[in-house]
């Protein structure tokens, strides 16, 4: 997947001293856009790098909760990868790792975690579906968090330039089951429905 858009490499400001009237002025300046073969070449192997690891079920960690299973993940941004068995059903990208995992066991915070207890405990009695703002009922979030911590594995990698081209090539190639947007900005079929 070669990138829609070149990549930028500023460089720092130059000082640079132009005469206006009596006085100096600084005036900075930015490196032009890359656009070699090269550059593409090189960013097609970052992303094809991370997606090939991120797709990878080995050795990804299984959920867990609390400061010890924190510890775990850097506060870097990134991308992360989230298994059901060998199935990857979620695919993320995020400002801190550490963060987001923590996110993942609180339905107010993360996506997945809603489309979760709304496909596995939907029919459950006293179900009702929770937003942003409202969690599950007592009794369905434990069943959730439960099932979470069970069954679901996390894989991440650092990523601090192209996290977003990274998380759309695997939206792209894998589609996650629980990934309802596709590339930035766009809904997907399911999700309309």
């Amino acid at each position: 997947m070669e990138p829609n858009h070149p990549i930028y490499e500023p460089t720092p400001c130059k000082r640079v001293l132009a005469r206006a009237g009596d006085r100096d002025t600084l005036e900075p300046r930015y490196m032009e856009p890359l656009s070699t073969p090269v550059t593409g070449k090189l960013a097609k192997a970052h992303v094809e790098q991370h997606v090939a690891f991120l797709t990878d079920p080995k050795g990804a960690l299984p959920l867990g909760q609390g400061k010890e299973w924190l510890k775990q993940f850097p506060t870097n941004p990134g991308v992360y990868c989230i298994f059901e068995g060998k199935d990857l059903i979620y695919s993320g990208e995020t400002g801190s790792l550490k963060g987001r995992m923590r996110d993942l066991l609180d339905t107010r915070n993360h996506t997945l975690r809603r489309q979760l207890g709304n496909t596995k405990f939907g029919k459950h009695p006293g179900y009702r579906a929770a937003s942003s703002r409202v969690k599950f009922p007592d009794d369905i979030e434990k069943l959730l968090t439960e099932f979470m911590l069970t069954h679901l594995k996390v894989k991440a990698s650092p990523v601090p330039l192209g996290r977003k081209e990274i998380e759309e090539k695997l939206i792209d190639e894998r589609s996650p089951k629980y990934n309802t947007k596709g590339r930035r900005g766009e809904v997907s079929d399911e999700a309309r429905l």
